[in-house]
């Protein structure tokens, strides 16, 4: 399943089942807005607040689909 994954100015990521548009996680990377749009390198989704906190993700597919920090 692809997902898109996109910051708000709330300072959270959203994964979204891209044939659906469908939320399938959810995280606050923290308070800040998130501005840039996060970037995938070697399977490791990284966002980057504009409160300076840089987060890493890895994707688990699983029977549960989560998201592992």
């Amino acid at each position: 399943m692809i997902r898109v994954i996109v910051g708000d100015f709330e300072g959270y990521l959203h994964w979204l089942d891209k044939a659906t548009g469908d939320f399938a996680a959810r995280v606050e990377v923290e308070e800040d807005p998130i501005l840039t749009k996060p970037i995938v390198a070697n399977g490791i989704l990284f966002a980057y607040s504009s409160g300076g906190k840089l987060a890493a993700y890895t994707y688990v597919n699983n029977d549960s689909n989560r998201q592992t920090k």
